[in-house]
Parts: C-alpha cells; structure tokens; sequence
C-alpha cells in the first residue's frame, strides 16, 4: 500500500484565544495520519484570516503591511513543504514520525534566521574576547529589526527591495550616508558568513545588485605646532596624563600603532632597532 504524503499548512489555532481576542497562525504538519504544530510570530482575528487563501485578510487591524506578513507566512510555507518533498524523495520520511518532521522543519527555520545566526556569531565573538566585533554586529542586527518593526528576519527577506526601503527611511531621518554604510557592511559580512557555513542560499544574496554607498569624508589632522605642545606639556612622572600622552606619542611614533597592537606587545618583539608584530584585527604581520 501507498502511504499518503505528509501535508503542511498554514492554519489558525483556534484552540485557545489571546487575551486580545487573536487566535496564533501556526504550521500544521500532518504525517501518518497524526498532526503537529509550528508556532509562527503572528496571530490574528478569525474575521482577518482567509482561511482558503492561507493568508492575513488586508486591512487587518494587527498589523499595518500585510503583504509583508503574508510573504512571510508563505515562504515559511515554502521552505517547510521543500524540506518534506526532499525528505520524501531520499526516502527518509518513511523512517521517521511526525515529530520527526516537525523537528526537521524547526532545525531548517531556525538555520534560515538571520537573527538566530547573527546572535550564534556574536556569542562565538564573545567567547574569542573580540568584544568590539561583537558590538558592531549586535549594533547591525538590531539596526535591521528595528528598521524593519521586525522581532526576526530571514535570510531570503533580505531583499534588493527591503535594502532600498530601509536606505529610504534612514536618510529621511537625516542620518548619514556612511552611517548606513557602517550597518549595511555588517550585515553583508553576516550573510557571506551565512552563505559560507550553508545556513543562507546565494541565489536570494541581495548584494550583488544592492550597492552600499559612502561618501568621502573631510580629512582631519592635528596640526604640528599642537603636537609639539603635546611633546612639551610637563605632566608629574607616573600619573594618568603622563601615561596616556607617552602612549599617544608611541603610537604616533610607530605608524599609528592600534591601542590592541601596544598593549599585546613583548620585549622579545623588539629585535635590533625594528618591533616586528602581528595587527591584532587581521593577523598581518607589520614592522
């Protein structure tokens, strides 16, 4: 005998109502002729809901963009029913129960959230004490979210489009080009990371036709006569302002040298009259 294929769909769980009155849209998943259910982030009225249609009703009073909502619902559709025909093409589905299914899908949702991936990135950051990119990329995340009045994001609604909007509404609050810049350049530097370790897909990479724009800057220099009163200022040996204007100097004196570099420094890295160390940040060797 032929088993049937496990369905998915996108339902209202009437089940039980919030206390606003909204029941939560969830995924059915039917397998074996036993039900499970995903919660989504939504929940609507039973009169918003088109129940043929799997979709939020427009003009609903939950939320303000329901063509949003409902492409999200429906690629969260998508991407459940592509896991089921791949599970049954390799034959696996037959082995497995329906909570094995719904695990299955879960473990795909969770890998195509650009908020579950960029929060695993932050954390491994953390834990490697490189604490300034793990800032800069909580600044980027939350940044997204909340240009977009999201609580998450995928991947794949990362779009051209979206990246256009959010360019529209940050320049229309009178911030920067290289601001936006600053946020956009992490968030691309996450998704490549993505694409690399097969939790996001290259075909929906939305950079290869969005640009980040900057522009050029007014460059700013201390002039010399400031630098030599700086040389000169006589501050009492060993206090606070002695130190901080020798390590100025030194690391005006060594091209520039990074905060980080000096501090990790070692006599053993003085060799003749050159100091020979590695740039914390990239790891390049520099003399």
């Amino acid at each position: 005998t032929t088993m049937k294929k496990a369905t998915v769909k996108l339902i209202l769980d009437e089940r039980r109502s919030k206390k606003n009155g909204t029941y939560p849209i969830v995924l059915r998943i039917t397998h074996k002729k036993l039900s499970r259910y995903i919660f989504t982030e939504y929940s609507v009225t039973e009169d918003d809901w088109n129940a043929s249609e799997q979709s939020v009703l427009p003009g609903s009073k939950q939320y303000k963009n329901t063509t949003r909502v409902n492409n999200h619902l429906h690629q969260t559709l998508l991407d459940a029913s592509d896991i089921i025909t791949r599970l049954t093409a390799s034959g696996e589905i037959l082995t497995m129960n329906v909570n094995d299914v719904r695990n299955a899908i879960e473990s795909l949702a969770e890998a195509t959230s650009f908020k579950t991936f960029a929060e695993s990135v932050i954390a491994e950051l953390k834990l490697a004490k490189k604490l300034g990119n793990a800032s800069v990329y909580k600044q980027a995340l939350d940044f997204i979210l909340r240009m977009t009045s999201r609580k998450d994001i995928a991947f794949n609604e990362i779009t051209y489009q979206l990246l256009k909007s959010i360019e529209a509404k940050f320049l229309s609050e009178n911030n920067s080009l290289n601001g936006l810049s600053f946020y956009l350049r992490t968030i691309r530097a996450i998704y490549n990371r993505a694409i690399k370790e097969g939790k996001a897909s290259r075909d929906n990479y939305p950079f290869t036709s969005y640009s980040i724009k900057e522009t050029k800057t007014r460059k700013r220099a201390i002039h010399k006569t400031d630098m030599d009163s700086i040389k000169a200022a006589k501050f009492e040996p060993g206090s606070p302002r002695w130190h901080t204007r020798n390590l100025f100097l030194f690391s005006f004196y060594n091209r520039g040298m990074n905060f980080a570099d000096m501090a990790k420094l070692r006599m053993s890295d003085i060799e003749t009259d050159r100091i020979y160390y590695r740039r914390s940040k990239t790891g390049k060797p520099l003399s």
